[in-house]
């Protein structure tokens, strides 16, 4: 396991995978719903929806189950491939304690992936990434 420093010239370093609207569609999609079905709920626009779920469909944390057409438009239907999520919050001293912090959680990720893979076992993709708690407020 690798630990990928994020380039300090991205503003947007993890792509916003874990942002708190991101999170919130992840769980809502354990059902299947296109972002109209999906707009109301939220309180956002259809194309704002859209661009999130795409997001979330590059990272491979959604998939395509049906495509519909509606009112000369095609409605996508998504629904969520994670099988299952881990959140915490941390609160660091001082800024050089991220990459201690980020080296350790690495170093446990790995020997949590060590002691669980299995050769030809069902892959799942695990990501850790963290971001500032006020990035993540203005979301």
């Amino acid at each position: 396991m690798t630990l990928v420093e994020p380039d300090p010239l991205d503003a947007d370093p993890l792509g916003g995978a874990l942002a708190p609207l991101r999170r919130r569609l992840l769980l809502r999609l354990a059902v299947p719903a296109s972002a109209s079905e999906l707009a109301p709920e939220f309180g956002v626009s259809r194309q704002k929806l859209n661009y999130h779920l795409r997001r979330l469909e590059e990272a491979g944390l959604v998939e395509l189950v049906a495509e519909r057409q509606r009112r000369g438009f095609t409605e996508r239907v998504l629904r969520s491939v994670a099988g299952f999520a881990v959140e915490a919050e941390v609160r660091l001293a001082a800024p050089a304690e991220v990459h201690a912090f980020s080296e350790a959680l690495a170093g446990a990720m790995a020997e949590v992936v060590a002691r669980f893979d299995r050769p030809g076992g069902r892959a799942y993709r695990v990501v850790g990434a963290g971001q500032a708690a006020e990035a993540l407020d203005a979301a």
